[in-house]
């Protein structure tokens, strides 16, 4: 099975929660050493900035979701 990471955003009084492979991914960056932001191919909704309670977890969510190139050509 493929790497995954749960997502959650609010919107508006809503919440809005879906798990993200490394597929979906179009772009992700590190804003800062706690969090990361991603750019979705869904047109449904675009991604967002995520912030974590540390280094670590940014590093590892960012790691899971990464090298989405190379899982397509694994697949």
């Amino acid at each position: 099975m493929g790497r995954r990471a749960p997502a959650s955003s609010d919107i508006g009084d809503c919440f809005l929660t879906r798990i993200v492979t490394p597929r979906d991914i179009l772009a992700l960056t590190a804003d800062d050493p706690r969090s990361i932001s991603i750019r979705l191919n869904d047109f449904t909704w675009k991604g967002g900035r995520f912030v974590f309670a540390d280094e670590a977890d940014a590093r590892a969510v960012a790691a899971a979701l990464q090298d989405h190139d190379r899982n397509r050509e694994a697949a």
